[in-house]
Parts: structure tokens; C-alpha cells; sequence
């Protein structure tokens, strides 16, 4: 079983503080695990969002921010995408796959 996570709002907050809103197009892009994995805190919209491909295992994008946490899984071949209200602190994005 392979996860991984990334606290993103501290940064986020202080480019939102200081540009007016983080958004999808700041996204960021790892390829990890064997697939890829997507995520971004979007205060413009309120978004909290992971979002992870795999071509060959089940898997799992993930998001939570203080409050709770959601989960969405897929199977090979389909994105699993995690989206919540974003928190102004602790929003964090995580992927897994069996």
C-alpha cells in the first residue's frame, strides 16, 4: 500500500493573502505511486480538491481540512476526485493505491 500527503493552506493562504485567490490553474502536478496526482486549495472558490489516476490498481484521492475528511475511490483506468469546502487552515490532500 503506498499514500502520500501534503499540507497545502499555509502557503495557499499567504499567496491568496497576497494575490486575492489561489486557482486551478495553480494547481499542482506530482507523479507519484505510479500514477498522478493533482491537487490545489482554491479560496476563490472555496475548494479543496485532490484528485489522482491510476492505470492499473484500485486507488483513492483523498482531501480534509480540519472538520472532516472525504474520500473518493475508482478503479483503474478512472480519476478519483476529492473536493470540499476549503478551511482557511489545515486543508491537506492526500492519494493511495492498493
Amino acid at each position: 500500500m503506498k499514500r502520500g500527503t501534503k499540507l497545502i493552506a499555509a502557503s495557499a493562504l499567504a499567496l491568496a493573502m497576497a494575490v486575492g485567490s489561489v486557482t486551478a490553474a495553480n494547481a499542482t502536478t506530482e507523479y507519484v505511486g505510479g500514477g498522478t496526482w493533482q491537487y490545489w486549495v482554491d479560496y476563490g472558490t472555496d475548494t479543496n480538491y485532490s484528485g489522482y489516476y491510476h492505470g492499473s490498481a484500485y486507488h483513492r484521492a483523498s482531501v480534509s481540512n480540519g472538520t472532516g475528511t472525504v474520500r473518493e475511490y475508482a478503479n483503474a483506468g478512472s480519476w478519483a476526485r476529492a473536493m470540499q469546502s476549503a478551511a482557511a487552515w489545515g486543508n491537506k490532500a492526500y492519494w493511495w493505491k492498493e
